[in-house]
């Protein structure tokens, strides 16, 4: 991703975002995590995407303005930063739930390689006897 040079004079930009995301196995590697190997097009995992806007504003003459900030006067923009704030709260239900699925998972998982430790011994046992 690269500036720009100079902004467009109507501050008008085109530009987005595109934001993926996808769910990767428990045994995934950081050497796995690609963005051809996650989010390949041939892939056929289940892969969300979101285009976010890119917004232009004027920097005002007073160097203490946060660049970020945007005012908000009208209501539709109101009732969209509720909507937003209600989709990132459902998120993190979502993000919550899913650690506690993960942390079942790997509990499953430690469980089972207990069980198979125990039936290669049991086996190894029966076998000398």
């Amino acid at each position: 991703m690269q500036a720009q040079k100079i902004g467009p004079p109507d501050m008008i930009c085109k530009d987005k975002f595109l934001i993926q995301s996808t769910i990767v196995p428990i045994e995934t590697t950081l050497e796995d995590i690609t963005s051809t190997g996650l989010f390949g097009k041939n892939n056929s995992k289940n892969i969300e995407e979101r285009r976010l806007a890119i917004i232009l504003v004027r920097p005002s003459s007073s160097p203490t303005v946060d660049a970020f900030s945007v005012g908000v006067s009208d209501q539709s923009n109101d009732k969209k930063i509720e909507e937003l704030k209600l989709k990132i709260t459902q998120l993190d239900l979502k993000l919550h739930q899913a650690e506690i699925a993960i942390s079942k998972l790997q509990e499953d998982k430690t469980r089972m390689k207990k069980t198979k430790s125990l039936q290669k011994n049991c086996l190894v046992s029966c076998s000398i006897l």
